[in-house]
């Protein structure tokens, strides 16, 4: 159980939640209103590091034409 003065982790992009055994899914409806703190978890931290580094490398293609 969580102390009252306490927020919960919550991915901004899959919304999982940050517990003891990992990035969950939340089924806890009783912590419903306890505040979030957005963060990434790993998983999308690196798809979206790897969308990122592949923007930047289409970007400095040299223009067709």
């Amino acid at each position: 159980m969580r102390r009252e003065n306490t927020s919960i982790m919550q991915c901004c992009i899959c919304g999982r939640e940050k517990t003891e055994q990992g990035w969950q899914y939340p089924c806890r409806p009783e912590e419903a209103a306890i505040p979030r703190v957005r963060s990434f978890c790993m998983e999308c931290y690196e798809n979206e590091m790897m969308k990122l580094r592949l923007q930047a490398a289409m970007l400095a293609l040299p223009a067709a034409g």
